[in-house]
């Protein structure tokens, strides 16, 4: 983000700002209206580092302190302007300021040609964007026509009735019950002072249906002592509702009045409020996340909203303060490719859009669309990279199926064709095994040779019936089924695998309600893989372990079932790659097995996970929805 304050902001020269401000870069249209607002209120306002230096002063500010450019007093001392009696109490003012309190002070101005002015100053801390305290911002008012009048009213009331029509500001002079004020409170109200002469008429006119009300708050702020500043609406003699600001000051005899009009100011206020609630509005409501960051190697975030933690699970706090930071979530295998091409669209002054990986807080790899550009200053600098970033992970995840679904779907075409050709081609192998075992002895060499010869055959035929499986569509018959029975019939069916071997079979379905819409003979298919993985992995005695556990999947009912085996458990490369079709670390295995149980679970609208348990040995986790497929 910018880091220029709005106030100093402009990229036209200006006697009231520092030089090395007009440097700075087009400014956006909500600085425009704070200078605007800045250079044109009629107050002194003035920005000092944490030693009182100047930093920066509106046009009122320096006909204060008598000078034609900022740059006669840039960097020096406030203090030099100041009657030498009231240094002490500002140094003590500034301190408490800077302590993160709110100041205020009344002093003696003197300026470069001699002029003085009686001032009061309103003082508070300037804080960056981490809270630290960086300097102090001071409004400060002219005071000395305002003493002057009061003792212009002490030595005569007429005196003190030119002393107020005099004044630059609206002025309001009350006694007792007549009102007297000046030309620029006429011009303000559109009223002259004969038409509002009294206190009555001053309510009825200018707050109407509240005049009850306002001239009951007045008579308790009188009781009270009146406050040193009050906003307040008013209607005009052409019934424009306006705000201005009171400030009182008052003595035994009488009360002055000080008004603006802020009217102006407070639509600006309004309208950068209202502009600040659309963008955050839109931010918090954008399919993704905003950002603006350094061209570094490790993308040093500056800013980024808050739809950052539906894209990466970490709040926009968290990346900011860099922990951690953007790079660390990318894959490596992503993050040479995407510096490149940021580097050379920088280089090229257009912008980037590509797609890469980040692993995400919870631990899944995600895919990332992201387009952005560099954000150049005049001089040709490259300041800083804005742009958008969106999670399409199930967008790149669609795609992916549907190439793999073409994919198979020339497959099982393939397949079928093959299939068809070579049936009859297996039968008579078959047909022909079974003719020549009458030829030949069970103990010579030769039948040997044909049992092999049909153990083939057999493999041929099961690597068929596996791929075409693994390639047709998947069509499910849904009922409401027991899933604890289901692995039950799958283990039942490898009797003759375990029976043998030293197996013990542990379930625990004492946490869920089991029962929910499947397809009984697709989820078989499933169970009886796994099953067949565990007693192949394990050596004896072996231990196999099914929990089952009411669950969330993606946010709706469904259940948690944990296959847990007490084998070696699996490799780095295993877990990635085991439910790739045709990967497979046995020697008569087709690799189609997994690969089929992840389309079955899948189809169910369901997930299949592979990891190590907590006591090594490899765990199945299948999640399903218990809402109809």
């Amino acid at each position: 983000m910018p880091t220029e304050n709005a106030l100093t902001s402009d990229a036209t020269a200006d006697p009231c700002q520092p030089a090395n401000n007009l440097k700075a870069a087009a400014i956006t249209g909500r600085d425009v209206l704070l200078h605007t607002i800045f250079q044109s209120v009629s107050e002194c306002v003035k920005v000092f580092d944490k030693q009182g230096n100047f930093l920066a002063m509106n046009r009122a500010g320096l006909e204060m302190v008598e000078v034609d450019s900022f740059d006669e007093v840039e960097g020096e001392s406030a203090l030099a302007f100041i009657a030498p009696e009231y240094h002490a109490a500002m140094k003590s003012i500034n301190s408490e300021v800077l302590k993160g309190h709110s100041g205020r002070a009344e002093y003696e101005v003197i300026g470069k040609k001699g002029g003085r002015r009686f001032v009061e100053s309103q003082s508070v801390p300037l804080s960056d964007t981490s809270g630290e305290i960086t300097g102090i911002l001071s409004i400060t008012r002219d005071m000395t026509p305002t003493r002057d009048a009061k003792i212009a009213i002490r030595e005569s009331h007429e005196r003190f009735r030119r002393m107020v029509e005099q004044l630059p500001a609206g002025a309001i002079a009350i006694e007792g019950e007549a009102v007297f004020f000046n030309r620029t409170t006429e011009e303000i109200l559109g009223y002259s002072s004969d038409e509002i002469a009294t206190l009555d008429d001053w309510f009825s006119l200018l707050y109407r249906e509240r005049s009850d009300e306002v001239r009951q708050l007045y008579e308790a702020d009188k009781v009270d002592g009146f406050p040193g500043r009050r906003e307040i609406k008013v209607t005009c003699k052409s019934g424009e509702i306006k705000t201005v600001e009171f400030a009182g000051y008052v003595d035994r005899e009488s009360e002055i009045w000080v008004l603006h009009d802020v009217t102006e100011r407070k639509k600006a206020e309004e309208a950068v409020k209202l502009r600040e609630r659309q963008l955050s509005t839109l931010m918090s409501n954008l399919p993704g996340a905003a950002y603006r960051c350094l061209n570094d190697e490790q993308w040093t975030m500056e800013f980024i909203s808050d739809g950052c933690e539906q894209v990466c699970g970490y709040s926009a706090n968290e990346i900011t303060d860099g922990s951690p930071t953007w790079a660390e979530f990318m894959h490596p295998d992503d993050r040479e490719r995407v510096w490149n091409e940021v580097q050379i669209s920088l280089k090229e002054h257009r912008s980037f859009q590509f797609v890469y990986r980040i692993h995400h807080r919870s631990g899944q790899e995600r895919f990332v669309w992201e387009q952005g550009q560099g954000v150049f200053a005049s001089d040709g600098q490259l300041e800083a990279i804005e742009g958008f970033m969106t999670d399409i992970t199930e967008l790149e995840q669609t795609k992916q199926q549907l190439v793999q679904g073409e994919r198979l779907a020339a497959m099982g075409k393939m397949l079928s064709a093959l299939a068809h050709e070579s049936r009859n081609a297996l039968q008579r192998i078959q047909s022909g095994v079974e003719m020549l075992k009458f030829e030949f002895d069970e103990a010579s060499e030769s039948y040997e040779d044909l049992r092999r010869i049909a153990g083939a055959r057999e493999d041929l035929q099961r690597l068929y019936d596996e791929m075409r499986s693994f390639a047709a569509p998947m069509n499910l018959q849904i009922s409401d089924c027991d899933l604890s029975g289901i692995w039950k019939k799958a283990w039942t069916h490898l009797e003759p695998a375990w029976k043998p071997r030293a197996v013990r079979l542990i379930e625990n379905t004492a946490d869920s309600d089991p029962v929910l819409p499947v397809d009984s003979f697709r989820l078989e298919q499933v169970f009886r893989n796994l099953l067949e993985n565990s007693l192949a992995a394990c050596s004896d005695p072996i231990q196999i372990e099914i929990e089952c556990v009411n669950s969330d999947v993606d946010g709706q009912p469904g259940v948690c079932v944990s296959l847990r085996d007490n084998g070696p458990g699996l490799t780095e490369e295993q877990r990635s790659r085991i439910f790739e079709a045709f990967f497979t670390t046995k020697h008569k295995g087709t690799g189609l097995g997994m690969a089929i149980a992840k389309r079955i679970v899948e189809a169910h609208r369901g997930t299949i996970e592979a990891r190590n348990s907590s006591s090594g040995g490899a765990e199945f986790v299948l999640k399903i929805p218990r809402a109809k497929p």
